[in-house]
This record gives C-alpha cells, structure tokens and sequence, in this order.
C-alpha cells in the first residue's frame, strides 16, 4: 500500500517532503524510489520528441519545406514544451 500510495502521490505532484512525512520514509531518496514513476502517457510524450535514430540522414534545410506561415511553425515549437494550463487556456481563446 505505500508504495501505491507513494506511486500516485507521484503522479498527482504532491510535493515528495509531504508524501515522505506520511509514509514516514527516514530518507528523500527512499520516498522519491517509490513515486517517481514515469506514466505511459509521458513516456509515449517523451519518444516523440526524439529524433529517429533509425533515419542515418539527417535533413538538411534545403530538404525541409519552407513555412509559409512561420507563426504557425512557432506555436507548434512552444506547445511542444508549455505548461498545461497555458495551453488550455490558448486552447479556449482559438475556440473563441
């Protein structure tokens, strides 16, 4: 049970020094062992942003297509690495 309880303690964000003082771990390390998990959600967000090591070619800028809209590119790069909330909130201004 602790260490489900720490598991998703971890995935809620609880800070570690508050689960760690519930399940009375001497120890951070031990705490964060038992809740720092990676969900299979992060885990599928964070190989997307990985290139392809299988593709022994890297492109160059001239095999890149050219945007015609670079604002869009630009929106696309910041998604990529905002905070959740900004992006519901962007999410709500687009839909108008």
């Amino acid at each position: 049970m602790r260490h489900t309880f720490c598991y998703y303690a971890g995935l809620y964000n609880i800070p570690l020094v508050i689960v760690q003082a519930v399940v009375g771990h001497m120890s951070p390390e031990m705490t964060k062992h038992y809740s720092m998990h990676a969900t299979h959600k992060e885990i599928k967000e964070s190989f997307r942003n990985m290139p392809n090591l299988l593709n022994f070619s890297q492109p160059t800028e001239k095999q890149l297509p050219a945007s015609k809209e670079p604002e869009r590119d630009k929106l696309a790069e910041l998604v990529q690495v905002a905070d959740i909330k900004k992006i519901q909130k962007a999410i709500k201004l687009l839909e108008g």
